[in-house]
């Protein structure tokens, strides 16, 4: 469970730890101290069914029990934080968290940035990380901003790979970056191309740069600050794509990914 330190723990639960494993909840006392409350957030495995009843409490009954038993482990977080338990607190969150989550957004081409372009990557054993790739997209996450990525992959419509293999690859450059405490929100990838040697893919589509399409859609479903998001991208039709969308391009030249994110401040 994630918990955040608060000054003022009067009118929450005080959750005591030692070390990451949580020992016990302590009631409300009316009192002001610092302390760590539940962040709300919680993830739990199936075996916790066991301690589901027909009418019981997950604070109240089933987390004393799992920290009773030395089962429940936590991770106090910083950053902002809002409970909306009492009126005054929610009306603030009308006015406060549109604004926190209208954020501007960094799209990252693939090939080229994120990774070495070593022609048609389409599976982990040709995927080599950019040097300061995975720093960089941890420090896009730190900042705030949302983390996104567009890339053409002719590769499909060429008949290099399909796009089970994009989803492979997708799903494996993520859980990599999971791993090192990085988060991609969101892909877009075209697999379209004019001359496909595929009949399903030989088409011209406005998602496939120097079209707008990827970077619009992302645009529209996460509602995020085009004023303030830029796309990295090694190629001319990147930035054709991100003029053509009204945001920022940036070209990236090569190098470390997480030093040439310095530059764009």
């Amino acid at each position: 469970m994630l918990l955040r330190a608060m000054e003022d723990c009067a009118r929450y639960s005080v959750v005591e730890v030692a070390g990451s494993r949580v020992l016990s909840f302590r009631e409300k006392t009316g009192v002001k101290q610092p302390g760590l409350i539940n962040g709300g957030v919680t993830i739990l495995d199936r075996a916790v069914l066991e301690y589901i009843s027909p009418n019981c409490s997950l604070e109240k009954d089933v987390l004393p029990a799992l920290a009773a038993k030395h089962l429940l482990h936590a991770k106090a977080m910083e950053g902002y934080f809002i409970d909306i338990g009492i009126p005054s607190d929610y009306e603030r969150a009308q006015h406060e968290l549109p604004k926190r989550l209208h954020r501007p957004a960094i799209f990252f081409d693939r090939d080229g940035v994120l990774n070495e372009d070593s022609g048609w990557v389409g599976s982990p054993d040709r995927f080599v990380w950019i040097d300061g790739a995975m720093d960089a997209v941890r420090a896009v996450n730190d900042l705030g901003y949302h983390a996104f990525v567009v890339t053409n992959q002719a590769g499909v419509a060429r008949g290099f790979y399909d796009e089970r293999d994009v989803a492979h690859l997708h799903g494996w450059m993520t859980g990599g970056l999971r791993a090192f405490g990085a988060t991609i929100d969101d892909i877009r990838y075209c697999p379209f191309h004019p001359e496909a040697v595929v009949d399903g893919y030989r088409r011209h589509s406005d998602w496939r740069k120097p079209g707008p399409g990827m970077i619009l859609d992302l645009l529209r479903k996460w509602d995020a600050d085009a004023g303030r998001s830029v796309l990295i991208g090694d190629k001319e039709s990147d930035m054709e794509a991100a003029r053509a969308a009204g945001i920022r391009g940036a070209l990236f030249p090569g190098g470390n990914l997480r030093a040439f994110i310095e530059t764009l401040r």
